[in-house]
């Protein structure tokens, strides 16, 4: 016998003692078990063993039904509340997205409230400054109006005054009247005898001439002739004195008056040495400067 040979009579005397003992186990453990099966809660609450496996059976499958039932009652109700609970969540979304909108038009309604108020402050304010400038001018115009009262009745007052003065004035205007006409008609009577000796009213009545120095430019026989005429204020009948280096020549009077030259007949008795050309005519020499 080689050695595969010894392997096998070991192996299978080892699988001997194995059954050997799964033998003996089954019969220490052997039951009926028709009886374990078919045994009754009433005999097995008399022999103190438990109900048989047909009892279980039937008490697990009335069990499984009544939890069948009840698993199905539960999946409509977990149907049931699925659906509503879908139900109220879309009516909550359709909520939700209507408060939404309700807060997006609340928040562009806000921001232009914002505007709008912050228009409206500005807008308080510039008639708050308004009112400030019209109160201002309404105090300014009240001084005005008082002042411009005052003077309506300074105004009045002088208008009674001047009513009064003007009431007079007429009933002194024919009296007024009549002596203005005399006084023109005497003026024009003065004017025509003044114009016959050579004379305007506006000649000083002691024939004095107006301060002058006019150069003799000719002395001739119709008389002494100087740069001076009507229109530097010489008039017929002045009297000037003729001077010659500081000192007194003698005098002259006025007989013919141009606009820019006149002629004047030399007055004898007054007369130092001859007058001549070169000569100045002046009618601002002093009587201590004559005698001298």
């Amino acid at each position: 016998m080689n050695l595969l040979g010894k392997i096998f009579v070991v192996l299978i005397f080892v699988m001997s003692l194995m059954f050997m003992t799964m033998a003996l186990m089954v019969y220490a453990t052997h039951r009926n078990w028709k009886q374990e099966v078919a045994r009754t809660a009433a005999e097995a609450q008399q022999t103190g063993q438990p109900v048989g496996w047909k009892a279980r059976y039937e008490q697990l499958v009335a069990q499984n039904q009544k939890l069948s039932a009840d698993h199905l009652a539960l999946q409509k109700e977990v149907v049931a509340e699925r659906t509503a609970k879908a139900e109220a969540l879309a009516k909550l979304q359709t909520e939700l997205s209507e408060r939404r909108q309700e807060l997006a038009a609340a928040q562009d309604q806000l921001t232009q409230r914002g505007d709008q108020l912050a228009h409206a402050v500005a807008t308080l304010r510039t008639q708050e400054e308004n009112v400030n400038v019209a109160t201002t001018q309404v105090q300014k115009l009240t001084e005005d109006i008082k002042t411009q009262i005052a003077m309506v009745d300074d105004l009045f007052k002088k208008s009674l005054q001047l009513a009064n003065q003007l009431m007079q004035a007429n009933t002194e205007l024919p009296d007024l009247r009549e002596r203005n006409d005399q006084l023109a008609q005497m003026l024009a009577n003065a004017r025509l005898l003044l114009s016959q000796v050579g004379m305007t009213l506006e000649d000083p009545l002691d024939l004095r001439p107006p301060p002058l120095d006019a150069n003799v430019e000719d002395v001739g026989r119709d008389g002494v002739e100087i740069a001076a005429g009507s229109h530097d204020g010489i008039r017929v009948g002045h009297v000037l004195d003729v001077i010659r280096d500081s000192r007194f020549v003698g005098k002259i009077q006025i007989t013919n008056v141009e606009k820019d030259r006149a002629i004047g007949r030399v007055m004898s008795e007054h007369s130092v040495q001859q007058i001549k050309r070169g000569d100045t005519a002046t009618s601002k020499l002093s009587r201590l400067a004559r005698q001298g």
